[in-house]
C-alpha cells in the first residue's frame, strides 16, 4: 500500500516548460524532494507558480532523475501550460493533509497499533507497552496481547508503566492459574477497575465462562488403559434436570484416569468394543469417568 511523501523545504524549477496536456514534468532538480515510484505507489503533491501567480497543484507519482511523472489539476486547481523558470514546492495541501490522515487512519487499522500491546513479559505479573499514545486507562479500553507465559495464579497487566491492574474473568473472579498460556492470543478490557480477560485462543478455558476445546489422549502401557484430557471448562446440566441453570467448571490443570490391567469394562478379547470418556462435575471438581457402550448403555 503506497502512502504520501513529505520534506521540508523541497524547492526547484521547470527546466523545461509544458503543456497543459503534459504529464510529464522536467525540472532542475529532484534533490530535495521525495522519490516516490510507480511500483511503490507512494506519490507527494507539488505546486506549481508562475511570475503572474497562477497555480496548479499536481500529483507526482514516479521521480526518475529529474523526470517526473504526474496527474495534473489537483484540488479544484486547473491544467495551464508553465515556461521554463516556473517555480516547483511541496507545499502543505488540503490533499496532502487528507491523505495522511487517511493513510494513518488505515495503518492503525492495518497493524491494530492502537489496541495491540507489545514487549509483553512476566507471567503472573506482566508489563507490556502500547506503541500508540497512552496517558492512562479509562473504562472500556481494550488491548489485546500474546501470553508470555503460563499463570500459576492471580495475575496483573501493567502498561506502559501506567500502574499494575489485576486482571480476572467472568466479571470479578480472580485468576486462580492456568488460564493463560504461552504464546497463545488473549483480549483485556478495562472496566474501570481492572482488566477483564474476555477472550482468545488458548489457556486451561479460555476463562470466558464457555465451553473451551478438549484434546483426548490415550496410551497403554503394561496392559493398563491411560486416558487424558488437557486443561479445560465445560459447563453441565443442573442436576435439577428440567430445569435450572448450567454449572461451568473449568480443569486447571490435565486430567488422567488409569483404567487397570485387570479391567475389562465389560469388553471380550478379539471383539469390538467403543469406549466412552466422561467428565462428571463433582460438587465443582471435574473428573473423569470410562464407559463400554458396546453393550448398549444409554448415556442420553
Amino acid at each position: 500500500m503506497g502512502q504520501p511523501l513529505l520534506a521540508n523545504n523541497a524547492y526547484t524549477t521547470l527546466a523545461t516548460g509544458c503543456t497543459s496536456a503534459d504529464t510529464t514534468l522536467t525540472v532542475a532538480s529532484s534533490a530535495t524532494f521525495p522519490a516516490p515510484t510507480t511500483a511503490s505507489g507512494n506519490w507527494f503533491y507539488a505546486c506549481l507558480q508562475d511570475t503572474l501567480a497562477n497555480m496548479e497543484i499536481v500529483k507526482v507519482t514516479n521521480v526518475t532523475g529529474t523526470a517526473w511523472t504526474v496527474t495534473r489539476a489537483i484540488g479544484g486547481t486547473t491544467a495551464r501550460a508553465f515556461s521554463s523558470g516556473a517555480v516547483v514546492e511541496l507545499r502543505m495541501t488540503a490533499e496532502t493533509l487528507a491523505d495522511v490522515t487517511a493513510f494513518s487512519l488505515t495503518s492503525a487499522v492495518q497493524n491494530s497499533t492502537p489496541q495491540y500491546l507489545t514487549a509483553v513479559t512476566g507471567t503472573n505479573t506482566v508489563t507490556a507497552t502500547l506503541p500508540a499514545p497512552f496517558t492512562g486507562y479509562a473504562a472500556g479500553q481494550k488491548f489485546h496481547f500474546f501470553a508470555a507465559g503460563n499463570n500459576t495464579g492471580a495475575m496483573t497487566v501493567n502498561v506502559n508503566g501506567a500502574g499494575p491492574k489485576a486482571v480476572t474473568k467472568q466479571g470479578s473472579t480472580a485468576l486462580t492459574g492456568g488460564e493463560v498460556t504461552t504464546g497463545a492470543g488473549y483480549i483485556i478490557m478495562y472496566d474501570g477497575t481492572q482488566f477483564q480477560l474476555t477472550g482468545g485462543v488458548g489457556g486451561s478455558s479460555g476463562a470466558t465462562g464457555v465451553d473451551s476445546g478438549i484434546s483426548i489422549t490415550a496410551s497403554v502401557a503394561s496392559n493398563a488403559l491411560t486416558l487424558g484430557v488437557n486443561p479445560c471448562g465445560l459447563r453441565f446440566r443442573s442436576s435439577t434436570l428440567t430445569n435450572g441453570v448450567p454449572t461451568y467448571v473449568e480443569a486447571v490443570s490435565a486430567l488422567s484416569l488409569v483404567v487397570p490391567s485387570g479391567a475389562t469394562l465389560g469388553t471380550t478379547n478379539a471383539v469390538q468394543s467403543r469406549l466412552v470418556l466422561l467428565a462428571l462435575n463433582n460438587a465443582g471438581t471435574m473428573e473423569l469417568a470410562v464407559i463400554n457402550i458396546a453393550g448398549g448403555n444409554d448415556l442420553s
